[in-house]
């Protein structure tokens, strides 16, 4: 399936002297599709944020709401939300700071699970131990139960550590607008499977960087799980009715290692190595998704460049006449202006 992404995202920020500090920001995204049965969609948001200035240091605020409406180009139900919410962080020393927010938010889809509304509220900490070192975790609750977060960075003189835990309600088309960009990213993370539903996204990651004078060496592992929380039904024609059941749950479990060169000031080739099982336990059904892709980066100018790169996938699925391979190349030019 071949799927295509846009998204313009103009804003405005204001900073009130010292003490606050403000954004206003649209964002218009577009993602179309070949894929027989997903829909394409179109989403429109508006954000409005005030946060503290620098001369709040001891205690810090901010208030932001956010609206967003996102129309599907088939008989799928319009989705619109609301979501506001304030936050406090209270320095108890230079190194560690308290947290909390609390806010509301709505959907208007209909749910198979909870109500998808409700207050939030969530309370942690951010600890900076040391100059390299950076923790940042909360415990909440939203509308579909009990949530956490984890942010962790640690950074010595040629590595980079990274242990992150997020959870999210998220759609297909979302996260392929989420992951767009040029160029692509060398490490592209989980798969992105197809689905019209809303789904529940709790995602683990671990990443390490190592870099040397040319050369950096990146190695990437994920674990993500899916919970429907709209209808099967809307998957109707994208999966058959004898698939049905596969976008209500799902677990996939991966990871990836690149290797980057610096060939010149302007001129890197990178490698990279990845691989992705998909289980679907409604259908006892395992996927696994091997990929190698060997890539260039290059300036012409300050503010032009380009980048090929070409790909080879292969695709088992215990489903039968599901497997595949592929062979692809890209390429990409590059401006800045």
């Amino acid at each position: 399936a071949e799927v295509r992404s846009l998204s313009i995202s103009p804003y405005l920020r204001h900073r009130f002297q010292g003490w606050a500090n403000s954004e206003v920001r649209y964002t218009h995204g577009v993602v179309s599709t070949n894929a027989s049965g997903l829909a394409n969609s179109q989403t429109d948001s508006v954000l409005l944020k005030l946060d503290s200035g620098y001369s709040f240091t001891t205690l810090r605020w901010g208030m932001h709401y956010n609206n967003q409406k996102s129309s599907y180009g088939n008989a799928l139900q319009t989705i619109n939300s609301d979501t506001y919410a304030g936050n406090l962080g209270y320095m108890i020393t230079p190194r560690f700071t308290l947290n909390a927010s609390a806010g509301h938010e709505k959907f208007n889809y209909v749910s198979v699970a909870r109500p998808p509304q409700g207050p939030h509220y969530s309370a942690g900490f951010t600890w900076a131990p040391s100059q390299r070192t950076n923790i940042d975790a909360s415990i909440g609750h939203r509308f579909f139960g009990q949530t956490f977060a984890l942010n962790a960075r640690h950074r010595s003189r040629k590595t980079t550590w990274n242990l992150g835990y997020s959870e999210e309600v998220t759609t297909t088309q979302a996260q392929f607008q989420a992951n767009a960009g040029l160029p692509a990213p060398i490490l592209p993370g989980s798969s992105n499977f197809l689905s019209n539903q809303v789904f529940l996204q709790k995602r683990l990651t671990a990443s390490v960087t190592m870099t040397g004078h040319s050369n950096t060496l990146n190695f990437n592992l994920f674990d993500s799980s899916r919970n429907a929380q709209t209808s099967q039904a809307q998957n109707l024609a994208l999966l058959g009715a004898a698939n049905l059941a596969l976008g209500n749950k799902s677990k996939q479990l991966g990871g990836n290692a690149s290797w980057v060169r610096q060939i010149s000031p302007y001129t890197s080739t990178h490698l990279t190595l990845g691989y992705i099982k998909n289980n679907f336990p409604a259908l006892n059904i395992t996927n696994n998704d091997k990929n190698i892709q060997l890539g260039i980066h290059s300036k012409l100018q300050p503010d032009l460049g380009y980048s090929v790169s070409l790909r080879h996938n292969q695709y088992h699925s215990t489903l039968p006449n599901s497997n595949s391979r592929e062979n692809a190349i890209t390429a990409a030019l590059l401006m800045q202006f």
